[in-house]
This record gives C-alpha cells, structure tokens and sequence, in this order.
C-alpha cells in the first residue's frame, strides 16, 4: 500500500518538475518531503489568483436582498 502511495505521489510529482528521487527518498530525509509537496501547492495557488481576485458568493436572490437593503439604509439617513 505504501509503495502504491509512493508512485502516485512520485507521478503527480514528475508532472510539476519535482524528481521522483525527490519523492521516493523518504529514507534519508523524510522531513523535507512534505515541504516540497507543501511549497509547490503553494505556488499553484499564487498562480491561481491575483491580488484584488474577490470570489463571488453571492447566492441566487442574494442581489434582491442587498439591493433592499441599500434602499432602507439611504431611505433612514
């Protein structure tokens, strides 16, 4: 199971640049495994988004509700 895990990881690895000996060489230096793994998931993510990125989650109807409230809020001042 463990040797099953290992080339999942050493094939997901080799498609991002990392060399299997990298992955597989748990034996000699197994903290800096997870680093590796951690540090490349951390540049995909930068890549992914841009400062400024706003994700919408705004739910269907959501506009409705904000619309009123903007109406009640100006309406009160």
């Amino acid at each position: 199971m463990t040797k099953e895990i290992e080339l999942a990881e050493a094939m997901t690895d080799s498609d991002q640049g990392v060399s299997e000996e990298e992955v597989t060489d748990s034996k000699t230096d197994s903290s800096t495994r997870p680093l590796r793994r951690h540090r490349l998931l951390d540049e995909e993510e930068e890549e992914e988004t841009t400062p400024g990125d706003k994700k919408d989650t705004t739910a269907p109807g959501d506009e409705k509700d904000d619309n009123e409230l903007a109406a009640r809020l100006t309406s009160c001042n």
